[in-house]
């Protein structure tokens, strides 16, 4: 039998604070026959400051602040298909009036009128179609470039005559969200059914292995698992039908602004440092065990610990460990134990070590390995921390001998670590 000690890493928990009194009541009125309504998050037909304290608080992960449907096409401010800070900091501009409303902003802009000076003329000119030319007199010969609107005019002042042409410019193109991994691109910001359809996921993952669904205090969240391959592992966050993020196994990544980038990296002492996977995650959403609304259905985040573990152990040419129910079962009891009772250990409160354990609950073995941990927030930050530990762990989850594992985590507030996780490796 093997034992293996625990590593712990604490891991604190932000908060973030809003002065919104200065932007003073009501500013601006929707028009409630509108079907939608940028920054009308509490869909009450007006925009005002309680919507971007709404907002704020939706940001945070306040278990109060959830939104209807209608609320959060609305809080979608700057249109970018995803619901964070971004949002409610353009929320605050606009009620600040330090920036106009979206939908007040005309599609196409009228442009401004230019005045020009000469040595012996002043003329004004209003730009009002795509090309002007006009001819004045003049005494000098300059070059010169006009920016205004969403045109460019260029005069040039050659002798005594002087060109003014004005065209319009090419509309700027934003590439899509995406997070690239080698030649795979994989969509940020699109609706989760139109991704899992695409050809190229399928061909790229192969068949979807399983999707798991947990109620978080603001939102739902789907995680579609792709695993046929453990070592081209992907697992697709979506938050409300939408893309946030991706947990896949990766050499090289590149991705879109305003997503948070965890990288992990084998610096194990025995390791080469290599990026061994990538987590690409909207900025405004977490995953962490203390925001799951019911701390009693925290299966799925062993089902994510065990498919990340699984995606090591792949990436490392070793075949993918099996699920086995009793021995998961066994798992949660003792992180259940550790959290009730506020301890770190592999002995139980009754005094039980995993061997002991293991016989009571009638499973055949002829090796068992154990992992525990506590403080770490996220199923992947898990096993990322029990694979580069010094002190055992990495050779669990690498054990060529082992077949079958079963995981468990529990959350009790007001305790020593707060989250417990365990794992059990049996041969």
């Amino acid at each position: 039998m093997r034992q293996r000690f625990y590593r712990a890493l604490m891991i604190g928990a932000a908060g973030i604070a809003a002065a919104l009194a200065a932007f003073g009541a009501a500013a601006l009125a929707a028009d409630s026959g509108t079907k939608l309504y940028l920054g009308d998050v509490n869909v009450d037909s007006y925009v005002n400051v309680a919507d971007a304290v709404h907002l704020a608080r939706y940001v945070a992960e306040d278990m109060d602040a959830s939104l209807t449907r209608q609320g959060s096409l609305n809080a979608d401010v700057n249109q970018d298909r995803d619901v964070d800070s971004s949002d409610s900091n353009m929320l605050l501009e606009i009620l600040a009036g330090i920036i106009p409303h979206p939908q007040d902003v005309p599609p196409e802009e009228t442009t401004e009128t230019t005045e020009q000076t000469t040595s012996e003329t002043e003329q004004t000119t209003t730009a009002e179609t795509a090309t002007t030319e006009q001819t004045t007199t003049t005494a000098e010969t300059t070059t010169e470039q006009i920016t205004t609107g969403e045109t460019t005019t260029e005069q040039i002042t050659t002798g005594e005559t002087t060109t003014v042409s004005e065209e319009t410019q090419p509309p700027q193109t934003v590439p899509p969200a995406a997070l690239t991994v080698g030649s795979r691109t994989l969509p940020l910001g699109d609706p989760a059914e139109e991704v899992i359809a695409l050809p190229e996921i399928a061909a790229e993952y192969g068949a979807l292995t399983e999707k798991l669904t947990l109620a978080y205090n603001t939102c739902m969240m789907d995680f579609y698992v792709y695993a046929e391959d453990p070592a081209n592992t992907m697992i697709l966050f979506s938050r409300d039908g939408i893309v946030i993020g991706y947990y896949t196994t990766a050499k090289e990544y590149s991705c879109s602004n305003l997503y948070t980038i965890t990288e992990y990296r084998d610096t194990h002492p025995d390791g080469t440092g290599e990026l061994y996977a990538v987590m690409a995650l909207s900025s405004s959403a977490s995953i962490y065990v203390d925001s799951v609304r019911d701390q009693n259905d925290l299966h799925v985040f062993s089902r994510l610990n065990f498919y990340a573990t699984n995606a090591i152990r792949g990436v490392y040419g070793l075949p993918a460990l099996h699920w086995n129910e009793q021995l998961a079962e066994m798992a949660q009891a003792h992180s259940d134990d550790m959290a009730e009772n506020n301890y770190m250990s592999h002995t139980d409160s009754s005094g039980m070590d995993p061997g002991d354990r293991i016989r009571a609950s009638g499973i055949k073995w002829r090796m068992i390995g154990e992992n525990v941990d506590g403080g770490l927030r996220d199923p992947f930050a898990a096993a990322d921390d029990w694979f580069r530990s010094v002190k055992g762990h990495r050779e669990e989850i690498l054990g060529e001998e082992y077949t079958d594992i079963g995981i468990g985590f529990a959350y009790r507030s007001g305790t020593k670590y707060g989250i417990y996780g365990t794992q059990d490796y049996l041969y």
